[in-house]
């Protein structure tokens, strides 16, 4: 931008994130144990050779995929909690076996997958992140550019096998779940791979981006509201509906927006200042965070954005 234009402080601190996850990833030697490259990349001609190195060197827990597709050949839940051992992974992939190689996310592995399936998700991700981060990726055997797995290590939070927040085909892979690795067989008859550089042999897992933490991290729990008590109800302006509302006994039900904006409209046909009605609307509403809230001020604002007569509606209870 030549200096005429000062970067966005957002921009800024994404760039930021992604040059100390660049930097994680090629220090090597400070890399945690269980997640640190190995020397050098097993031989891909030996999918057991690979199993092995993935069980052993990168403390990974895998377990067999029937080839072409994604199920598994063993009960697998016992390794959701334990790593196999040598014996187990010799007798799942004897010499010169073809079979997959699945790896169980969450915190048996240390591991926690972003599974991209198609360009819709993949812009999603982008759109979110501003790049894509720089950390090891695998590309899926259908050679569609746009499905991939990217790799981090595993949070020391909570997670889900399967979680979506931001589209149906973005999903973090958590706690119990299962992701094909590579060198394995795709239905299409071509393999998972590594790419170019991006291999869990190139380089070690990253922590997750802040943004992605934050959709994981688990969200505080709507508080139940009881009635204000430093506002008698027959001293506030309103038909019987608002006062309910202004009581806070709606904030927790459904259709809390809607009753928002019908006692706004009351309010406003009474002559209420809007500078007035809205802290005690927001009081009310108790929305559960800022992004609610700048609905709710939405809301109230459309309510006062044109004439308004007075509500005359009753209690529920006496509709009842």
């Amino acid at each position: 931008l030549n200096g005429e234009r000062r970067l966005p402080a957002s921009r800024a601190a994404q760039i930021k994130e992604y040059i100390a996850a660049y930097v994680a990833c090629s220090n090597k030697a400070s890399a945690p144990i269980g997640h640190a490259p190995a020397k050098s990349a097993p031989p891909t001609a030996d999918v057991r050779v690979v199993a092995e190195a993935y069980c052993q060197q990168l403390g990974w827990s895998v377990i067999p995929q029937l080839p072409r597709t994604k199920r598994s050949l063993i009960r697998w839940k016992p390794y959701q909690d334990r790593r196999p051992t040598g014996d187990e992974i010799r007798r799942w992939w004897p010499a010169g076996s073809d079979r997959g190689i699945a790896l169980i996310t969450g915190p048996v592995s240390g591991v926690m997958v972003v599974d991209v399936d198609g360009a819709e998700a993949e812009q999603v991700l982008w759109d979110r992140l501003g790049a894509e981060p720089m950390c090891p990726k695998s590309m899926s055997g259908s050679g569609d550019p746009h499905r991939y797995h990217l790799f981090f290590r595993h949070p020391d939070i909570p997670t889900k096998s399967k979680f979506t927040p931001w589209h149906e085909k973005l999903e973090f892979r958590g706690a119990r779940g299962l992701v094909v690795l590579p060198p394995s067989l795709h239905k299409s008859g071509h393999r998972y791979a590594w790419a170019t550089g991006r291999s869990v042999w190139d380089m070690s897992l990253p922590p997750l981006p802040k943004i992605i933490l934050e959709a994981l991290s688990p969200k505080p729990p709507k508080v139940i509201v009881t009635p204000i008590q430093n506002m008698p109800l027959n001293s506030v302006q309103g038909d019987a509906l608002t006062k309910e509302f202004l009581s806070g006994q709606w904030a927790n039900g459904p259709r809390w927006n809607e009753r928002l904006f019908a006692a706004a409209c009351d309010l406003a046909g009474r002559g209420v200042p809007h500078v007035i009605a809205e802290p005690q609307l927001l009081v009310a509403a108790r929305p559960w965070n800022a992004a609610e809230e700048e609905v709710a001020k939405r809301t109230i604002a459309s309510a006062y954005a044109g004439p308004r007569a007075p509500g005359r509606r009753t209690t529920h209870a006496a509709r009842r």
